[in-house]
């Protein structure tokens, strides 16, 4: 397939650009397309997506996230005038395998970071970066919004840290191909997440060298509804959905916690014993206050399965029944 430019003020011949793939082109990998999103960060169009968001700074590439055994890196983060933290994935969109992966990372990445406070974060930026001052974030994204209020911006910060509140961006080519499984793993991963939004950037070439880039927003969630418990330092522990909040009225509050906990016990129990048959079925994950539920594949979208002790029940639900927790839009 090929695309034309024409330049109706001279009589120039017209340009032809030709579809490349990422990662087929020499140098047009997803390196490559990191360092574009980050000096030119309205490539992505985040005001489709969220339209907070559409201020958007990016603040650094490859942020060192620690976790058990190695550190992993992000691809860029950014962050609003507001204090919204921006995640930004770049990934190659080729195989089933790719897209799991790219998926479970920055839910991954999302976790470890939500883990950070507003001092946290300065102090990887000065250690990695070499960032100086005595609030160098805030001044970094004030150069580009000279109006932001620094106790406004840092509250915000700290605020997203702590809800993990985050907008995560997975950006890539090719991720149309496979939007039906994609939307099945984010339903049931639909309480782990604020927003995230997958873009797809197309790119063309001419016999120049020179390279279009076409950014366009294929799928969106949004939250609708959530429940969410406050520990007496103020951070959220547990979301809940209306079905789970309903379970725990019913059993009255005598003995709740002793109750929640042995049920959490049993069904961890089983979550670390149980074994599937096929070896892409990912383990079962705690769902209402004496359930679990498992993934499946379409039509349906998963199971939930309760404990005898409150009647021994299993429930399936059609993918077209909206998420508790998100709403998904594919564009």
């Amino acid at each position: 397939m090929r695309a034309y430019q024409w330049d109706s003020s001279t009589a120039a011949a017209t340009t032809g650009f030709v579809r490349r793939q990422l990662g087929d082109a020499a140098g047009l990998d997803e390196k490559w397309l990191q360092a574009q999103l980050f000096d030119h960060p309205d490539l992505l169009p985040l005001e489709d997506i969220d339209p907070a968001a559409s201020q958007f700074v990016p603040v650094c590439r490859e942020l060192s996230l620690p976790r058990a055994g190695r550190s992993v890196f992000l691809d860029i983060l950014g962050v609003t005038p507001q204090g919204r933290i921006v995640l930004v994935e770049c990934k190659l969109w080729r195989n089933p395998e790719a897209r799991r992966e790219v998926v479970a990372q920055i839910f991954e990445y999302a976790t470890l970071l939500r883990q950070w406070s507003y001092s946290d974060l300065q102090a990887r930026l000065k250690q990695q970066f070499g960032w100086t001052g005595a609030n160098p974030l805030f001044e970094h994204v004030r150069r580009q919004h000279p109006e932001t209020n620094e106790s406004r911006f840092v509250e915000g910060v700290s605020r997203s840290l702590a809800d993990g509140d985050f907008l995560l961006i997975i950006a890539g080519d090719g991720i149309r191909t496979d939007i039906d499984a994609v939307v099945q793993m984010l339903q049931f991963r639909s309480g782990l997440i604020a927003r995230l939004g997958l873009v797809e950037i197309r790119l063309w070439s001419d016999d120049a060298g020179r390279v279009l880039a076409v950014p366009n927003v294929v799928l969106r969630t949004e939250v609708v509804r959530q429940r969410v418990l406050i520990t007496p330092e103020g951070r959220p522990v547990v979301i809940e959905d209306e079905a789970e909040v309903e379970a725990e009225q019913d059993a009255g509050p005598q003995g709740a916690d002793e109750r929640r906990a042995a049920n959490r016990a049993f069904w961890q129990s089983f979550i670390d014993e149980v074994a599937f048959d096929h070896p892409d079925q990912p383990k079962p994950t705690h769902g209402a206050d004496n359930a679990v539920r498992a993934q499946l594949p379409k039509p349906a979208a998963w199971l939930t399965v309760y404990r005898a002790g409150r009647g021994s029940t299993a429930s399936t639900r059609s993918p077209s029944v909206s998420v508790a927790a998100s709403r998904i839009d594919v564009l």
